[in-house]
């Protein structure tokens, strides 16, 4: 081994110092799998300087591929982060049991070319349960079936639901379902450890000491809670987003883990300036001393993208320089909102390319995912409304965008065709229409046929439209926050009752209305006192032994919210559509 290598060593290794005791000493060789058979056979020679570590320390490979880690803690993980042009073609990790004092890990590497874009999915927040296994099944169909060469896919946490609040015999239960299932991905697959992934944390019953609990069980069956591979010469790292904190009622909170943060920064340290990085976790990265040890650590390199989940939203903010993209939720229909809008079933493509990202949002249920960027989903329309709208597009066979709306239809205009994605505009015309709730149907056609994709979307354009109840109508609704008098509830401009003067915690309210108070769309006003906030959840009329929400928000959405500014009342606005038998308006 040469000094330059030396003093690399001893300095990643010095990162890690403890003064824990270590019970196992590991000893192995990293070899180039050149038949792909995942065995060392004769002539098949080792790789120098690939990293090997235990999560702690990171070691490279001797000429011969040989490493040894010592005082390597145990249970625990020693695993392989691959060479450029390679790929494991066994186990690139290694679980030791708690009474392993020697062991022997050999990892194999087989060829594998890596130029040209590199195409991957992300799939995060899958909150896998029995009930749930035949749509997780279509997600995985529809990555296997994507019209591009998939690299990898990467699983950025809460693979399950719900090991946090499960014994380890119901988590390994939980764990097993997820592991056979996505296994029928034809793409290899990286896991990333989410908040869900802790066993039994949330439970009084079980021992904190047992060595499945916490994140225990997860490396025990998934591997490393932070590693890094390679493709081309492209680093993802991926982050333990949790910090375990018996001090809270869930027995972890949110925040980037410090023995995550200093393995990666361990890792950062071993690249050359400019290297490209990718970063891959469950939560977001908030302003945390561990974040801010991370982010010093990227200095000098060359962050692309940071990809999480936890929100279980679509949206695309920065981190580091770089956009940072939330991926959905491949569970929206079992375990989040109702698809559209805003966050429908959900995973992310993205391609690299000379370190240039491009990434789309798909939806498992479609061919293709079609995108409104702009009006905001929550806009109400009139008029003339400029849509601008991008369709998926990977392999540049999508041939033109439409839309209907009531007995109109709207052929869309091309603004630009990306990577993975063209945009149209549309001008929808609203002119005319009665207000109401419409379902917005867009058509996107190729040489295929043509695939649908509705949405409802809400007309307020100053035509109000009749409506004759067939008997009692009441509004419900749960309030905090109101705590002064002069607080009041409107439909339709007119004042049908007051807010409560205090609302500690969440209040039911129930107002009985005049049927011949409604409209087709009504309008309703919860205006709070003058320096109040309102916090509204669960806003309904119930007419007709059924329930008629806002189709702009899903039932299951926590709640809206306002506040006062000096001088200015909050208020918050609903629009109801009894008519509508869509299933967001029910």
């Amino acid at each position: 081994m040469n000094r330059k290598a030396t003093t690399l060593l001893l300095f990643l290794a010095a990162c890690f110092t403890s003064t824990s005791v270590w019970s196992a000493n590991v000893t192995g060789r990293v070899f180039l799998d050149a038949n792909r058979n995942g065995v060392a056979d004769s002539g098949e020679a080792g790789i120098a300087g690939c990293l090997v570590s235990d999560g702690r320390r990171l070691v490279r490979t001797d000429e011969h591929g040989d490493y040894r880690l010592t005082d390597v803690v145990a249970p625990g993980v020693v695993f392989v982060v691959n060479r450029p042009d390679t790929w494991p073609t066994g186990p690139w990790w290694m679980h030791l049991a708690e009474d392993e004092g020697q062991a022997s890990v050999d990892f194999a590497l087989g060829p594998q070319q890596q130029s040209g874009p590199l195409y991957f999915v992300q799939g995060t927040d899958m909150h896998l349960r029995p009930d749930a296994v035949s749509m997780y099944r279509t997600y995985v169909e529809h990555v296997n079936g994507l019209p591009v060469p998939v690299g990898f896919v990467v699983h950025t946490g809460d693979l399950v639901v719900d090991a946090l609040r499960s014994t380890p015999d119901e988590a390994a239960k939980l764990f097993d379902l997820y592991g056979r299932t996505s296994d029928d991905l034809i793409a290899p697959r990286r896991d990333v450890i989410g908040n869900h992934e802790h066993v039994g944390l949330a439970r009084s019953d079980v021992d904190a000491k047992h060595p499945d609990s916490g994140k225990g069980m997860y490396r025990r069956l998934f591997g490393p809670t932070t590693y890094a591979f390679r493709w081309g010469r492209y680093h993802f790292v991926a982050l333990d987003g949790s910090t375990i904190d018996p001090s809270r009622p869930t027995g972890y909170r949110d925040g980037l883990d410090a023995a995550s943060a200093d393995w990666a920064t361990g890792y950062l340290a071993a690249l050359a300036e400019g290297e490209p990085v990718i970063l891959l976790i469950h939560q977001p990265l908030g302003n945390t001393p561990t974040v801010e040890q991370l982010a010093g650590a990227l200095q000098g390199k060359r962050l692309l993208l940071t990809l999480w989940g936890h929100g279980h939203g679509r949206t695309v903010g920065r981190f580091g320089g770089a956009p940072a993209v939330m991926g959905g939720a491949v569970s929206s229909p079992w375990h989040g909102h109702v698809p559209y809008p805003p966050n429908p079933r959900s995973h992310v493509l993205v391609r690299l390319e000379d370190d240039t990202v491009d990434f789309v949002f798909l939806d498992w249920a479609y061919d293709r995912s079609i995108d409104v960027l702009r009006p905001a989903w929550e806009q109400t329309l009139a008029g003339s409304v400029d849509f601008e709208v991008a369709v998926s597009d990977p392999d540049g066979s999508l041939g033109g965008l439409s839309c209907r709306l009531a007995d109109r239809s709207f052929t869309g205009r091309r603004l630009s065709t990306g990577k993975l994605a063209g945009k149209y505009g549309l001008t929808v015309d609203t002119a005319g229409l009665p207000d109401g709730v419409y379902d917005l149907v867009f058509v996107a056609q190729d040489a295929q046929g043509r695939e649908e994709e509705s949405r409802p979307v809400v007309v307020h354009g100053g035509q109000p439209g009749p409506f004759e109840a067939p008997g009692p109508v009441v509004l419900q609704y749960e309030i905090h926050g109101s705590s002064r008098e002069g607080g009041e509830v409107l439909i339709n401009g007119r004042a049908v009752g007051a807010l409560p003067v205090s609302a500690e915690s969440w209040q039911k309210v129930s107002i009985r209305l005049e049927p011949e108070s409604l409209r087709r769309l009504n309008e309703i006003t919860l205006r709070a006192a003058e320096g109040d906030r309102l916090e509204v959840r669960r806003l309904q009329l119930n007419l007709d032994g059924r329930a008629c929400r806002d189709v702009r928000f899903a039932a299951s959405r926590p709640r809206q919210s306002a506040r006062s500014s000096e001088g200015k009342r909050s208020e918050l606005v609903f629009f109801l559509d009894p008519t509508y038998r869509g299933p967001r308006g029910e």
